[in-house]
């Protein structure tokens, strides 16, 4: 924001953020933790359905091998 203000707009928007003891400065960084927490609870929900994912086609691979070698050691 304060890239985009000149002059006596930078200045109140300056002001707004150090009145009332940088009260504004604090409920940013509280919004800031708490979306970075749920950020962060979702990239792990991520990592573990990649992992579950990546285990269900090994696991398939696994039997589809097997069965293979099922079949192929049936038909000796």
């Amino acid at each position: 924001m304060l890239r985009n203000c000149r002059g006596p707009q930078r200045q109140r928007l300056l002001s707004k953020f150090t009145e009332n003891d940088h009260e504004k400065v604090d409920r940013l960084l509280e919004l800031h933790f708490k979306y970075l927490e749920k950020v962060e609870e979702v990239d792990l929900e991520i990592d573990h359905d990649r992992r579950v994912s990546y285990a269900f086609v090994l696991n398939e691979s696994v039997e589809y091998t097997f069965t293979a070698i099922e079949i192929v050691s049936g038909s000796l």
